[in-house]
């Protein structure tokens, strides 16, 4: 019991009378927003145009500029290795793959003597070389030589290696290629070496007998050994074979 029970029950009694009492909550409506004039309403960026990536020329394979048009006229495929022009009163057998070889050595002498090095790529994942033999010692000897190319070698034993870097011309796999490539050279001298290795290089770059080529590849190519005057592969093969109309004649008792 309280002293005061009076007073604490009606204290009591006005507390739970507060919290019984239901609460009405006014919220009035929201104005409606003024409409912006239809200048002031920012404008929708244009979407993007998306284009497409064209793939790059093939090497040695796309018009230069200036260009004079070819006299010579495509007739066909001969075989698997050879193009049939027709070149004045000339018909010509032309090896496209020694001629697509030579230019990109040229090209690659070029860059070389220019640049002081070629364009690598630079491997995500590099590509593990095993060597033995003299592949190992020729590779040992032309380190230098070989790092101004392009290739980016480290050493894990005695003949592995991983390959980080490769010559951006050579393409996929590089690791297997250096090694057929260094299998391939006999031995050479160190003032050879570079030149044997561009070579091997240009000749794995270019168009293989059997593929196809475009006739305004085939003219270009022929166009631009014809210019340089360049007669034979890196190798010393002849990249074409001509015979005149004359000789036709006379070979077969046609004589005027």
């Amino acid at each position: 019991r309280f002293r005061q029970e009076r007073e604490v029950y009606t204290l009591v009694k006005r507390a739970v009378e507060n919290i019984t009492k239901p609460r009405i909550s006014f919220s009035l409506p929201e104005a409606p927003a003024e409409e912006s004039p239809a200048e002031d309403l920012p404008l929708k960026p244009p979407s993007p145009v998306l284009k497409v990536a064209e793939p790059p020329p093939s090497y040695a394979l796309s018009p230069f500029p200036g260009m004079l048009k070819p006299e010579a006229e495509v007739l066909g495929p001969f075989g698997a290795e050879f193009y049939l022009l027709k070149d004045g009163d000339r018909l010509v057998f032309f090896d496209f793959h020694a001629a697509q070889e030579r230019l990109i050595f040229e090209e690659l002498k070029e860059t070389l003597a220019q640049d002081g090095g070629l364009k690598k790529q630079v491997f995500l994942t590099p590509e593990p070389l095993k060597l033995t033999g003299q592949a190992l010692t020729t590779l040992e000897e032309n380190l230098s030589l070989l790092e101004n190319l392009g290739f980016e070698l480290e050493a894990l034993a005695p003949g592995e290696f991983f390959l980080r870097a490769a010559p951006a011309i050579l393409g996929f796999p590089a690791a297997e290629t250096l090694k057929s490539i260094l299998e391939e050279i006999p031995a050479p001298e160190a003032s050879h070496f570079l030149d044997e290795m561009l070579a091997r290089l240009a000749c794995k770059a270019a168009k293989r007998a059997g593929e196809l080529l475009s006739n305004a590849e085939i003219l270009h190519l022929y166009s631009k050994v014809k210019e340089k005057r360049l007669e034979r592969c890196p190798h010393g093969r002849p990249i074409s074979w001509s015979i005149s109309l004359e000789e036709v004649r006379k070979k077969l008792g046609r004589t005027l």
